[in-house]
């Protein structure tokens, strides 16, 4: 779990892990051979209890380009329709943030609107059904 705070902190370092990583948290860990270069975060949704929340997904900047992120987030996707019976995966990327928000299109999300915001008003939120 250490190595896996070393990795969220090296690609947040603003954030507290308390605050976006729950205790039901399933980690999904990309790696090179020089070690961990990204990971995505899945969790049970508290607004939609039948689908998972994607509450972090962060690549090392000396991985960025590689397509890591996307690789991840189809990865996890995949785990999901394999091993769960939940209906979706959803999340939120602030606006701002092109290179996540290409990642999620390219990787099949959808652009959804929830009835619940989990976030704010400066986000496109996101959605990936898996059933």
């Amino acid at each position: 779990m250490l190595a896996l705070r070393r990795l969220y902190r090296a690609t947040f370092p603003e954030d507290k892990w308390e605050n976006v990583i729950g205790r039901d948290a399933l980690f999904f860990v990309a790696s090179d051979d020089t070690g961990p270069i990204g990971f995505v975060v899945l969790q049970p949704a508290d607004l939609t209890p039948n689908d998972f929340f994607l509450s972090a997904i962060g690549v090392l900047k000396r991985a960025k380009g590689r397509a890591v992120a996307v690789k991840l987030i189809r990865s996890a996707a995949r785990w999901a329709v394999m091993n769960t019976e939940r209906d979706a995966i959803v999340t939120y990327v602030l606006a701002s943030n092109g290179p996540s928000l290409m990642s999620f299109m390219r990787s099949g999300w959808e652009i959804y609107w929830p009835t619940e915001w989990m976030a704010g008003v400066n986000v496109v939120y996101f959605r990936k059904k898996l059933r």
